[in-house]
């Protein structure tokens, strides 16, 4: 496995770590307490994350370390940081900040599920379906 691919895991890993801080945020502050600090994580895992997505592209470009299961898990670990943060900003919110409306977290999971359901069939539909290769840009 590359150190690009590493990277990737990581911020699969991140994902839930950024979710939890989210969520330890919002319980503190509906018990009273500021809960800020769980904030401020939540938004460091966040930058984070978002941080090792153009980092491992770059690695993967510059140091020749391009990898199919690379190719596999960078677009599933970018959902997974998308998804959770826009379902969970749109359904808890940010304690004294609000939520999203709830219309934009259902189009964003509803065009991923489209976009999902595509890439599926079209790799039943034509045997030999490879992924689409990543502009250099991520």
């Amino acid at each position: 496995m590359t150190f690009a691919t590493t990277l990737t895991l990581l911020r699969i890993l991140l994902v839930p770590l950024f979710a939890g801080a989210l969520l330890y945020h919002r319980e503190y502050h509906e018990e009273g307490y500021s809960g800020f600090a769980w904030y401020y994580a939540a938004v460091a895992l966040f930058a984070l994350a978002a941080l090792t997505d153009g980092v491992d592209g770059w690695i993967a470009r510059q140091f020749n370390q391009r990898s199919r299961l690379g190719r596999i898990l960078d677009p599933i670990a970018d959902k997974l940081l998308l998804v959770t943060g826009i379902v969970l900003l749109g359904t808890i919110g940010v304690a004294g900040k609000g939520r999203l409306p709830l219309w934009f977290p259902v189009l964003v999971v509803s065009r991923d599920l489209i976009l999902v359901s595509g890439t599926l069939f079209l790799g039943t539909l034509l045997h030999n379906y490879d992924f689409v290769k990543p502009h250099w840009t991520g």
